[in-house]
């Protein structure tokens, strides 16, 4: 129905006569200017956070955390792929119930063997378990010791020890809690070192990228030794042997052997579902960050010389990872390389 002439003159005059602040005139313009002063305030937090842009880039293409994965070979040749979910019982061979447990756990269960079964070097199969990047596991060996392994690492093992040593070989990282079964010695062998207990809880990190290969003690004793003939290069370096207590770290390198005081928690924190970095270089960090997010990393010209302190539960994104780290004046970008390779790329933070 069309308004008649009375109507309209009505609604101008209703509207002259009310209070400018509810003029619909002025909540228009209003909002307009609210509007403006939004995105100025917008463009103003945008220039003084240019590592925003870099983070909006990042969530175009994040990554996700690692999670519970290995592979088991056997001495036969079988491929097993394992996973949290929990197959349960997998295999057997030899008297030896090998179990897939929720949770990311490989078990091994002894079943009643002869005691000449056991020591007969013949009757022993070792077995290789392997995260790969972006993957951890735990493993429950035949004696009952615990492993946790961490992303891109190794052990390998027997499928049940014999009576006068329990050996084993790793590349990588792990957390081993060793059970003691009757004194008899637990061997720990990796290409810089030999860590010999018969009871304790320690961790050992052998990565080849890594400076140093470094073993943490936080309960029991230890027997550290170098697998390399060194030569004494100072006074602050062992050559061949060194005991540890708890709360000790040995570092191994090919000049021997150096022993300091640290917070053994620390060295586990990945264990426990985090990454905690300790005064950490920015090339310690982003190994770490590499090997959990399976991406290579690639500076791009001078990287500053900064630290990072701090703790990052290892479930989030890599993108909430490297937002923690925007304050150390660097910028990070996550792309495929034309191989289809996740990389992050590293460069310096521009002065504005």
């Amino acid at each position: 129905m069309n308004k008649n002439e009375s109507d309209i003159q009505e609604e101008l005059n209703d509207e002259i006569l009310a209070p400018f602040y509810k003029r619909s005139s002025f909540i228009y313009l209003a909002i307009a200017c609210l509007a403006l002063i939004a995105t100025a305030v917008a463009a103003v937090f945008y220039k003084n956070h240019p590592d925003l842009d870099n983070i909006s880039n990042i969530a175009d293409h994040d990554l996700h955390a690692g999670g519970y994965k290995a592979i088991l070979l056997l001495d036969k040749g079988e491929k097993f792929m394992l996973s949290d979910v929990g197959k349960g019982e997998i295999t057997k061979e030899n008297g030896i119930r090998i179990l897939e447990n929720t949770g990311g756990e490989l078990r091994y269960q002894t079943e009643n063997l002869a005691v000449d079964t056991i020591s007969s070097p013949l009757a022993m199969a070792y077995h290789v378990i392997k995260t790969p990047r972006g993957g951890q596991y735990k493993i429950v060996l035949s004696d009952g010791t615990k492993v946790w392994l961490n992303a891109a690492s190794s052990l390998r093992y027997p499928d049940k020890f014999n009576s006068t040593v329990r050996e084993v070989e790793l590349e990588g990282e792990a957390y081993f809690e060793v059970s003691e079964q009757d004194s008899i010695p637990f061997i720990v062998k990796s290409p810089l070192q030999k860590s010999l207990v018969t009871a304790g809880h320690f961790n050992i990190s052998n990565y080849s990228d890594d400076p140093a290969t470094t073993v943490t003690l936080l309960q029991g004793h230890l027997e550290l030794s170098s697998v390399n003939k060194i030569q004494k290069a100072s006074d602050d370096l062992t050559p061949e042997k060194v005991w540890l207590e708890p709360g000790d770290e040995g570092w191994i390198t090919a000049r021997g052997i150096k022993l300091v005081k640290v917070r053994p928690d620390e060295s586990i924190s990945w264990k426990n579902g985090y990454f905690q970095f300790s005064n950490a270089d920015l090339k310690s960090v982003m190994r770490e960050m590499s090997r959990w997010y399976d991406a290579d990393v690639i500076y791009e010209g001078d990287i500053p010389d900064v630290k990072f302190n701090g703790e990052v539960r290892r479930d989030v994104s890599a993108s909430a990872f490297l937002e923690m780290l925007a304050y150390l004046k660097v910028k990070f970008k996550i792309r495929k390389n034309d191989h289809g390779r996740n990389e992050i790329l590293v460069r310096r933070q521009k002065n504005n």
